[in-house]
């Protein structure tokens, strides 16, 4: 399941296990 995460560089998709899970993508705008 992927989440809104709101790291130091912006928004970003992470898992809802995140950081445990370490896949992310960047939020196309």
């Amino acid at each position: 399941e992927l989440v809104k995460r709101n790291g130091k560089y912006g928004m970003f998709w992470g898992c809802s296990a995140y950081p445990k899970c370490k896949f992310t993508r960047p939020i196309d705008k």
